[in-house]
């Protein structure tokens, strides 16, 4: 202990500790401390040990100098720190995290700035004192309050700054006659990352005395001790989880404008510049640079999602919260059924108990309606009138009746030896009667000019084989192919070097492909301008609440108008373009050139299922083309019918997918240019309030009995989805294994379109599929 330093205030030093495990530290922390105390001035220790007897008694004996005390608050930072301001006796509190270790002249600095009267809280530099020596190399700078410490984008030295970071700051002791003490509501609770107590108490003093200054003296060091436990993504998200919450919560007691005042500004320039920052190491040879970039943006729509989850009355499950089963009560299966308006209308089944119409006329579709209950207390089996359904349009305003006839040209066959006009692929890993649905519904197409390749993505060859055995055999138009690797997307991409038509398309094994599908795709590509279409993808049926729950979270359809994108149209009705997700259609109903696909670079092979990601491939390719210049055009009369999941587990697993999959592919292009990362970034605000606000497009629609815990899916995956893509990235075999690379370019010109015999108009029941029992036509 030192003596005569001059004189000054009296300072009370309160270390704060819960837990043995960080003895080590703590003792030399407090010899740091008793080394720097000027004994002529005042100055004490206090420490709190907060409920541990045992380890009362053991400090009690090492420091009997020391004012040794136990929590008499309740458990927690909070109810310790406002124990050790009730015992302080000097006129300055000083607060020191038991993991840090003061540098030489630290309290000094502190006492300095209390002489100037205005000032009432000082915070002191706070220097990582990381286990291994160094900050993992993914580690973005701008993230050291993740583990309490200094980060990019603070005051400087000196400067005027909202709050400081808990682990080194010092208190005028008459502050806490203006405002009582630390909430106890806040504040870290043995090991559980939360935070925000100090935050709370500053805005709360200076909205009780707006004269109060809030300094920063970076000089004032201490080396806080991070452990290795804490250098992992996991922590890392899991911290910005409950810092966004602890953030949401004091917004709530202190005003939304005191509580996030310096986050807007960090948000806009410290993530904004760091983003940047990082992307640009990449020049330099820091390869893990674009990491620490997408970490970033990643890690703050993790905290804005924590912050959004305490806008709503639901408490958050924990993260090892298994899916709860969705509601029951009142669940009715339905049946979808494709009427056209031209046609005889259709029958009502003895078990229907909802139905649901798909209108069409002339194979184009003109709405959706479900049958009036009036219609379904009919005797069964009955006989509704096409007649009847125009009736149920008109009044329910349906103005597609009256809109214009955008007809699609009749395609036409190739007309070049050894080729077809369209190579559909299929991926699969073999789903039995699903794959077998999907391949008759697409050997039966109307435009016969085509083939089918299914690709079996099964590690075990010979079990896709055997299911189309049959279908095989009967049509030459059906070839199977074998690629264990590269998951899905390397599935497509065998796919794509395996197709001999300058038009490809791709379905899942779970669909049913409408008769008219491969001819709609077809036609759109005779406007030359067309790189790429999708369309439109509905329930083949709802037969258990998952699949109507799923419907709830958005389902597959983009509605029914066409829609045609570029990279920068749609910007003034959709700011988020072209980074939102889902607006372009979805992977299941999707049709390409050949040159445009490999424009792209094709699939991905580290998204998508069977990838460390799992998902996300699809939105990836169609950025991809519309960053290569590429035209895409929504055309929903190109339909297919989608089997939904039809269990509650598997549900949470696709939706936790999907959001691992977003996460990755916006890391993966903020990684790609800094005019993407800053696109990103401009948009995250927005894309924050579209994924998390109850009323955006995205969540409006879902009903009271929306299962929470399906939407805790899709923010865990989204939390899982950069790192996961990190680890791809540094994996060699990962991102190689079934890319598409060395296919040669086949420029094949889809031929103008002729006349063709029209065929009448069928009504289509679903799931059923007429299948040709015929070769190739």
């Amino acid at each position: 202990m030192t003596t005569a330093l001059g004189g000054g205030l009296p300072l009370s030093v309160v270390v704060c500790t819960y837990t043995a495990q960080r003895h080590d530290v703590f003792t030399t922390a407090l010899h740091a401390v008793r080394a720097q105390l000027d004994a002529a001035v005042g100055d004490e220790l206090v420490v709190i040990v907060d409920h541990n007897e045992d380890l009362l008694q053991q400090v009690t004996v090492e420091f009997p100098d020391a004012r040794v005390l136990a929590n008499t608050g309740p458990q927690g930072l909070s109810g310790a720190r406002n124990t050790g301001v009730a015992a302080a006796h000097g006129d300055v509190v000083v607060f020191l995290d038991d993991d840090a270790v003061p540098r030489a002249g630290w309290l000094e600095g502190l006492r300095a700035d209390f002489r100037r009267d205005a000032v009432s809280v000082v915070g002191g530099g706070v220097v990582p004192a990381w286990e291994g020596g160094h900050a993992p190399h993914w580690f973005p700078e701008e993230f050291g309050w993740i583990v309490g410490c200094d980060y990019r984008g603070m005051p400087a030295d000196g400067g005027e700054m909202r709050n400081p970071i808990g682990a080194n700051m010092a208190v005028r002791a008459s502050a806490f006659g203006v405002v009582d003490g630390f909430d106890t509501s806040a504040g870290r609770v043995g090991s559980l990352p939360v935070g925000c107590e100090e935050t709370d108490f500053c805005i709360r003093l200076r909205q009780a005395e707006p004269a109060s200054v809030v300094v920063r003296r970076s000089s004032a060091a201490v080396d806080h001790r991070v452990p290795r436990k804490r250098q992992t993504v996991s922590y890392l998200f899991s911290r910005c989880w409950h810092e966004g919450r602890s953030k949401g919560l004091l917004s709530a007691r202190v005003g939304s404008q005191d509580g996030l005042s310096s986050e807007r500004s960090y948000v806009v320039k410290a993530v904004g510049g760091g983003v940047l920052r990082h992307l640009s190491a990449l020049a330099r040879g820091e390869i893990a640079g674009p990491a620490r970039a997408g970490l970033l943006a990643a890690g703050t729509v993790v905290t804005a999602a924590g912050y959004a989850s305490t806008r709503r009355t639901t408490p958050a499950p924990s993260a090892t919260t298994t899916a709860t089963t969705t509601t029951t009560a009142g669940f009715r299966p339905l049946r979808m059924i494709e009427v056209d308006l031209h046609g005889d209308g259709f029958i009502l089944e003895e078990g229907d108990a909802r139905v649901r119409l798909l209108v069409t006329a002339d194979d184009r579709p003109i709405d959706l309606v479900d049958v009036p209950e009036h219609a379904l207390d009919r005797p069964r089996p009955t006989h509704v009138h096409a007649a009847e359904v125009r009736n149920w349009l008109q009044q329910d305003g349906a103005d597609r009746l009256v809109r214009p006839d955008h007809r699609i040209p009749p395609p036409s066959a190739s007309g070049i030896p050894g080729t077809v006009a369209v190579s559909v692929v299929v991926p699969t890993a073999g789903r039995g009667e699903q794959l077998v649905r999907c391949v008759g519904s697409l050997l039966a197409q109307r435009f016969g000019d085509i083939e089918v390749i299914v690709v079996d993505n099964n590690p075990t060859p010979g079990h896709v084989a055997g299911l189309l055995t049959d279908q095989l055999a009967r049509d030459s138009r059906l070839r199977l192919v074998h690629e264990p690797d590269g998951g899905s997307s390397g599935a497509r991409n065998r796919g794509i070097r395996e197709a001999r038509a300058d038009v490809i398309a791709a379905t899942d094994d779970d669909v049913i492909a409408h008769p008219a599908w491969v001819g709609t795709l077809l036609g759109v590509f005779t406007d030359p301008e067309v790189d790429a279409v999708t369309g439109l993808v509905l329930a083949d049926g709802l037969r258990v609440p998952a699949q109507e729950t799923f419907e709830q979270y958005g389902g597959f359809s983009k509605g029914l108008d066409p829609r045609r994108f570029t990279r920068d149209s749609h910007r003034e009705e959709n700011p988020l373009h072209p980074y939102s997700a889902g607006k372009f259609g979805s992977g299941n109903n999707v049709a390409y050139r050949r040159s445009a696909v490999l424009a792209a670079g094709g699939y991905d092979p580290l998204l998508g299922p069977g990838s460390v990601v799992r998902a996300g491939q699809d939105l990836d390719l169609f950025l991809a083309l519309l960053f290569a210049g590429c035209t895409l055009v929504y055309e929903p009369a190109a339909m297919v019918f989608h089997e939904h999941r039809d269990s509650t587990e598997q549900l949470h697993r696709q939706v936790h997918n999907y959001g691992r999959g977003l996460a990755a592919v916006i890391a993966k292009h903020v990684s790609a240019s800094p005019e993407r990362a800053l696109g990103v970034l401009v948009r995250m605000p927005r894309a924050a309030r579209y994924l998390l606000s109850p009323s955006s497009e995205k969540n409006a629609g879902r009903g009271a009995d929306y299962p929470r815990t399906l939407s805790w899916a899709e923010y865990r995956g989204l939390a899982e989805g950069v790192p996961a893509y990190v680890r791809g990235r540094l994996d060699v075999a990962a991102r190689t294994t079934g890319a598409l690379h060395d296919v040669p370019v086949v420029t094949l010109e889809v031929p103008e379109p002729r006349a063709v015999p029209s065929e009448p108009v069928r009504t289509v029941v679903l799931p059923e599929v007429t299948q040709p029992s015929g070769g190739a036509s």
